[in-house]
């Protein structure tokens, strides 16, 4: 909290700081204030759409699945990377818009078939829509490619948590190194 604190100090402009910090505030349970500073990031440039990722992310952490579902349109009508496009999905699943959510896996899949897409963006929706099978397939994948999501896909995505548990999920973990 100290280091995003002075990071926001040093560059109370910056858009990746500010984004980053306000999901990373309500992920802490501070719920209003990281809201509040997404929001802030967005009326500085409604463009940025890592800061309607975030906060897509966010309001599902905070359970308000329909604001999420607004976020989810934003991100699909700036940007078509799997990056983004799948916490979109993730809104949409949260929020019980399954086909929407499905389509969207659907057209990462095919990608993946031609280009490299992130396969931790594929294992965070097929967690986001509950099927743990193809999250954890797609977990290995992510792990086996070093892939640079893993580590939020497993450790702080909250729709993950129910793979906690799994014998599978905790072998991908302990071969990270993470306990």
């Amino acid at each position: 909290m100290q280091e995003w604190k002075k990071a926001k100090e040093l560059d109370p402009l910056s858009l990746a700081i500010g984004t980053a910090f306000g999901y990373f505030l309500v992920w802490q349970g501070h719920k209003e204030e990281g809201l509040e500073m997404l929001h802030s990031v967005i009326e500085m440039n409604d463009e940025f759409v890592a800061a309607h990722r975030n906060l897509a992310l966010a309001y599902i952490v905070a359970g308000m699945n329909a604001d999420a579902v607004v976020e989810a349109k934003n991100i699909m009508r700036l940007s078509t990377e799997a990056i983004y496009v799948a916490a979109a999905a993730c809104a949409f699943a949260k929020a019980g818009i399954r086909g929407e959510a499905v389509a969207i896996l659907d057209r990462l899949l095919k990608e993946s078939e031609t280009h490299y897409t992130e396969p931790s963006s594929i294992a965070m929706i097929y967690a986001a829509l509950g099927e743990e099978a193809n999250s954890l397939r797609w977990v290995e994948k992510a792990l086996n490619e070093k892939s640079s999501g893993i580590a939020y896909a497993i450790r702080v995505f909250p729709m993950s948590n129910f793979l906690r548990d799994n014998p599978r999920f905790r072998e991908i973990s302990k071969k990270m190194g993470l306990p």
